[in-house]
């Protein structure tokens, strides 16, 4: 095969998979060991790993490393083929799935993987793990097959990663995601005995989880609390007849909350929070109604939910 028609080839695989190629694809195509290092010596490719290259005229990306693993987990297949009929064959999990989810603060030494059959490999920066994953628990992120943040959550702690840690997680997943808490305490059930709370108990898991990342209520309510101008906002949502109530508005200076607006933002509720809404308002208002009885007594106690 001519260099033209080699590159031709190479471009045909990369320009379908990040600008990445294995050295299977490319010798199942006709182009030869000895071609491929010729265009690796000229820079023309880059070596990534074993039997992966990038093209040398695709800008490296955050996510090469991650790819180019997963490539080599079944280097005759295309990406597309994989993803189109096998996406549950080799998925992105744990610590590498939550770099991927960009939840937490991760920096795993190996890339891991759920295969629902098993495998062994000689690579040490590969680890896999066997489990037969539902559809359910697969997502697809940055073109990979990725378990869930509810399973990736779950699988950290059944790996024994310490719980404050997962809790980071956790919180960010909730603050920049929908978090199905209900699928969450399913997965974190079998996982609750063993981290010191009721056989089944995934509810008491789940909660302590939200206690460490400050998303429980009461964590949430004292943050809320401990900002009058953000409490009179709270309360301004959940009763709109507040924000007409001239001697709260006056002396809580509402018209200036704009110079509030990094910290409104940085307090936002997760919707997760608010699942039983009553409840949630219920406990939330306590701290609220204390923390601005001494400016606007009479206004407050009228507030009952």
């Amino acid at each position: 095969m001519k260099s033209g028609e080699v590159r031709r080839t190479l471009a045909e695989i990369t320009g379908s998979q990040w600008g990445l190629v294995t050295s299977r694809q490319a010798l199942a195509r006709g182009v030869s060991h000895m071609q491929l290092s010729r265009l690796a010596d000229t820079g023309d490719l880059v070596r990534l790993a074993h039997g992966v290259y990038r093209d040398g005229g695709t800008p490296s990306g955050e996510l090469d490393d991650l790819r180019a693993a997963w490539l080599s987990t079944k280097p005759t297949a295309l990406a597309y083929e994989r993803l189109d009929h096998h996406r549950s064959e080799v998925v992105v999990s744990l610590a590498s799935a939550a770099n991927l989810l960009e939840i937490g603060d991760f920096r795993p030494t190996i890339v891991s993987f759920t295969t629902a059959a098993r495998r062994q490999t000689q690579k040490t920066d590969i680890r896999y793990r066997t489990r037969k994953l539902p559809d359910s628990d697969i997502a697809i992120a940055g073109g990979l097959p990725v378990t869930t943040v509810e399973r990736t959550i779950a699988d950290l702690v059944e790996t024994n990663e310490d719980l404050s840690t997962v809790s980071d997680a956790y919180r960010d997943a909730s603050l920049r995601m929908t978090v199905n808490r209900d699928r969450l305490e399913e997965l974190l059930g079998p996982l609750a005995q063993r981290n010191g709370f009721p056989q089944g108990g995934g509810a008491a898991l789940l909660h302590r989880l939200e206690e460490l990342a400050g998303l429980d209520i009461d964590s949430v309510a004292a943050r809320v609390s401990s900002a009058p101008e953000l409490a009179a906002r709270v309360l301004g949502n959940l009763f709109p007849d507040l924000a007409a109530m001239k001697p709260v508005v006056t002396p809580l200076r509402i018209q200036g909350l704009e110079q509030f607006a990094p910290a409104l933002a940085a307090l936002t509720i997760p919707q997760n929070l608010l699942k039983d809404q009553q409840e949630a308002t219920s406990k939330m208002l306590q701290p609220i109604r204390e923390a601005l009885a001494s400016n606007i007594p009479s206004q407050v106690r009228k507030l009952e939910p």
